[in-house]
């Protein structure tokens, strides 16, 4: 291929590389915690609501 401006050869570049993929390793490493503490958050705080919801109809017909 030849660039269409100053006519240089233009070479071609591996679209992932060995520096590209320890990247997005290291990124994954860091980021895997976070969405896991999210994922379980997200399932603790629905089966928390629907207990509380139980509850909260036991203790307003025991307290009438």
């Amino acid at each position: 291929m030849i660039c269409g401006q100053c006519g240089d050869l233009l070479m071609k570049k591996p679209l992932i590389n060995s520096r590209r993929i320890f990247g997005i390793i290291a990124a994954l490493a860091f980021l895997a915690p976070l969405f896991i503490t999210i994922v379980f958050v997200i399932k603790d705080f629905s089966r928390e609501k629907l207990q509380n919801n139980y509850e909260s109809v036991v203790l307003l017909s025991i307290g009438k």
